[in-house]
């Protein structure tokens, strides 16, 4: 033992001396190939959009999907339950999807929600599922029956899509149970559901047949393979595009003996497509073909999986790995796991540099095995969030073997380096083994149970000497121990959603944190000075804390910060705008609050149009506390001129009279989409907005003295026709404004994109022009006068319409009648 421990001892002293040599050797600029080979951030950029960063391509189904899609919209029966049966990675999800999200069948449903039942059939879970996508609310009841009700008061005489995904295991009483909201929809309302077994399909099935899917033919999964083989974008690739081998027949006789491996599953066809991705030779393909992993079919894990990870980059398979200690259907975030990727290390091996961080190179990472079938886009579409095919996720699993572990609250750990524990029943984390060797531990969260920990991580966190990522996410505990600062090999350390106050005064013992989070923890007031002293802290994220009043001046000194979203300026003292410039790697979003408390020009020093990466601004004045004897609002705006590539924009409290030239710059702000501008009493101006090329969302709220909307709003300066782009318009709380005049634009095409426009609260505007809203689909009034009604013009799209409390209204305009006969 003494000579294991002596061994160990150097093991570890010569890993450390490798790399400190790695990372000198990059700083060199000598790159190892498969792993870094950015020249510049040009190419980085290039790099990490790879094709398949889309919904999987779709082929040899088009006759099942326009069946299914015939029955779904033909139905008359009271409630139809259409099961989808296939063996797993047939392609029942991706089928699903296509069929949910076709324009035809959007018309065709008042309402519409998809969830992922997955392994274990829970109820409540899947019920909450249903409810969250339709009413785009988080359901707040943790009962069955009453949320049960909640949903089927939504769902009363409403024509609904529901989408049951995976669907393993419907016990009939559990499944009556379930479907109890669904029974009093419209008739043609339909349950559409995918599962694996035949048995299920047949005895959740209602006045209809399940659909069953078979494997592709030769012809099908072919093209499916070439694609993903040879994407047509990448034109600089020889044989991009190639669909059949016609074009490449010296690859033919292979490529068949590959396609008959893979037993006509779509997946298998992309994963194998990923696989011959980077090899252009036959002889890359025979040896691919002759790999003796074909061989091998362990625990129902296709052999082009395994095959797959084979050819997986070094750098890329313990990142795959990692993501075995999440569950089935479980959704991931980009950036979130990126980070959680980070703190284990797994990106050491690349140093900072000006054309690609660290962050950069894992989104990298993620893009590639996204590109290779590892990951797929959530059902949610969210282009942020992430799914592993259930196979997939059986396969990190398989290789993980007793390193990762979703811990059930018995299984030893001590050869355990990675941990997940699943909040939905209370393990007992007392009898929590000691881990001398655990790197991870993730509390993944399911969205009903809410734990108490306080008590428990005084007991906890000794045991965890080791650990590098601890994921406290939505545990609810209001004080962080002090022994927390003992784990001094901690880089990442997620506290969101908790109750704490405040964080430990000796939180600067954890020299090595590269990522901290307490966001959502709205109790917090105000964090330690010593955060000043963690010189490798990157992430501080500090969104969503409404308690947070004060900022140390010392966070100032982070000079390696990218994210900080939320800046709090005080009146007594802290943090300054000044600070900001030290700060030449933040990025992301920012919110900037109690700027009512500047009391110099200092904002000058702010230089925020030099942050490249910020891309959401959002700017704050308390309108209580006005008075500022040192300088301007207008002067404080003028110095805060934000970045070139800013996407959003937010305005509030200010309260000069004008507002600078920069905002509504056309020139500057190509890319600017959103801009809201509210709670800003004194401004009796509207900036230049209509030309902004791309701007998609406008808000403009509580500006007391603004008394006319016209040509200022439209700047006629440019050579385009004003908002061109602009799908959704909100005028709220406006109480001066009188006159929203639009002709003198000259060109009826203002507004022709619009598809959503509210205005509400709005109750002296009592002239309008005629609105000519083509494209309108959704039309909100509230609380003006019916002028504001019988302004509207060619309403062929209007699809929503709400009116409450309108002044002067007897019957509904002509127009209006008609855009709904």
């Amino acid at each position: 033992m003494i000579l294991d421990a002596k061994m160990m001892s150097e093991i570890d002293d010569i890993t450390r001396r490798l790399e400190d040599i790695e990372k000198q050797v990059l700083k060199l600029g000598i790159v190892k190939g498969g792993v870094s080979g950015i020249r510049n951030r040009k190419d980085a950029a290039n790099v990490s959009k790879p094709h398949m960063l889309q919904d999987p391509l779709i082929v040899g189904r088009d006759e099942k999907q326009k069946e299914i899609i015939d029955m779904v919209c033909g139905s008359k029966d009271d409630l139809l339950v259409l099961p989808i049966v296939g063996m797993g990675g047939i392609g029942k999800t991706t089928l699903a999807k296509a069929v949910y999200y076709d324009a035809r069948v959007k018309e065709n449903f008042d309402v519409m929600a998809m969830a992922c039942v997955s392994t274990e059939f829970n109820k409540l879970e899947v019920t909450r599922k249903i409810y969250r996508d339709v009413t785009n609310k988080e359901p707040m009841s943790k009962d069955l029956d009453t949320l049960q009700r909640e949903l089927e008061t939504e769902l009363v005489n409403k024509k609904f899509l529901i989408v049951l995904d995976d669907v393993w295991n419907a016990y009939e009483q559990e499944w009556a149970n379930l479907i109890c909201p669904f029974i009093r929809g419209q008739p043609g309302s339909i349950i559409m559901v995918t599962t694996r077994d035949k048995k299920i399909a047949e005895d959740v099935s209602r006045n209809s047949e399940p659909v069953e899917l078979k494997g592709l033919n030769d012809a099908d999964f072919l093209s499916l393979m070439l694609h993903y083989a040879f994407p047509p974008h990448q034109k600089k690739l020889h044989h991009a595009g190639i669909s059949t081998f016609d074009e490449i027949p010296e690859f033919k006789d292979v490529g068949m003996k590959l396609m008959r491996k893979c037993k006509g599953l779509p997946l298998a066809a992309r994963v194998m497509g990923g696989i011959l991705h980077s090899k252009r030779t036959v002889e890359e393909w025979e040896r691919v073909l002759n790999n003796k992993i074909w061989i091998l079919e362990r625990e129902n894990i296709l052999p082009v999986l395994r095959l797959s990870y084979f050819y997986l980059p070094p750098h890329l398979k313990p990142m795959f790995v990692y993501c075995s200690i999440f569950p089935h259907d479980y959704i991931f975030y980009k950036k979130q796991l990126v980070l959680l990727w980070m703190g284990e290390g797994f990106l050491d091996q690349h140093v900072d540099t000006d054309m690609q961080t660290k962050e950069e190179w894992g989104h990298q990472c993620f893009d590639d095995l996204v590109m290779k079938s590892f990951f797929q886009y959530s059902s949610d579409r969210n282009k942020d969030a992430f799914v592993m095919h259930d196979l997939v996720n059986d396969l990190a699993h398989s290789i993980a073997a007793a390193t990762c572990d979703q811990w059930n609250g018995k299984t030893p750990l001590e050869k355990v380096r990675h941990c997940s524990i699943l909040i939905k029943k209370y393990p007992n984390l007392e009898a929590f083994p000691q881990a001398k060797r655990l790197r991870s531990l993730v509390f993944i969260w399911e969205g009903t149970f809410v734990w108490e920990i306080t008590s428990i991580l005084p007991g906890l966190l000794p045991k965890l000497r080791h650990i590098r990522v601890l994921y406290l996410r939505h545990c609810e505990f209001t004080e962080l121990p002090d022994s927390i600062c003992e784990l001094t090999h901690l880089r990442y350390l997620n506290l969101s959603g908790s109750d704490i106050t405040t964080l430990p005064n000796s939180l600067d013992r954890l020299i090595w944190l590269e990522n901290l989070s307490i966001s959502g923890c709205r109790e917090i007031s105000c964090l330690p000075k010593t955060l000043g002293n963690l010189r490798y802290l990157r992430h501080l994220d500090n969104s969503d804390t409404e308690g947070l009043k004060f900022l140390p001046f010392e966070i100032g000194k982070l000079d390696r910060l990218q994210t900080l979203p939320k800046v709090v300026l005080s009146k007594e003292g802290g943090f300054e705008l000044k600070q900001l410039q030290n700060l030449k790697n933040l990025g992301g979003s920012l919110i900037i609050a109690g700027l009512e408390n500047v009391i110099s020009k200092e904002c000058i020093e702010a230089c925020l149009k030099f942050k490249r990466n910020l891309h959401e601004l959002s700017l704050k004045w308390n309108t209580w506390n006005m008075k500022n004897e040192f300088i301007s609002a207008e002067d404080v705006l003028e110095y805060l001129h934000p970045p070139k590539d800013l996407r959003k924009l937010e305005i509030i409290g200010f309260h000069g009279l004008r507002f600078p030239n920069w905002v509504g710059d056309h020139y500057s702000y190509t890319k600017l989409s959103y801009v809201s501008l509210g709670d800003c009493r004194n401004c009796t101006h509207l900036p230049s907005l209509g030309q902004l090329p791309n701007l998609k969302k406008l808000e403009i709220w509580e500006m007391d003295n603004i008394t006319c909307i016209g040509d200022e709003l439209y700047g006629h300066g440019g050579t385009s026709i004003p908002f061109s782009k602009l799908e959704s318009l909100s005028l709220d709380y406006m109480q001066n404004l009188r006159k929203w005049c639009i002709s003198g634009t000259g060109d009826r095409h203002v507004f022709s994109h619009i598809k959503t426009l509210y205005i509400g609260r709005c109750k002296n505007l009592e002239e309008v022009s005629p609105l000519f809203l083509e494209s309108l689909q959704n039309l909100h009034l509230w609380y003006c006068s019916v002028v504001v009604l019988q302004s509207f013009s060619a309403l062929s799209s209007l699809t929503d319409f709400t009116a409450d409390v309108i002044f002067g209204l007897r019957h509904l305009p002509r127009e209006l009648v008609q855009s709904f006969s």
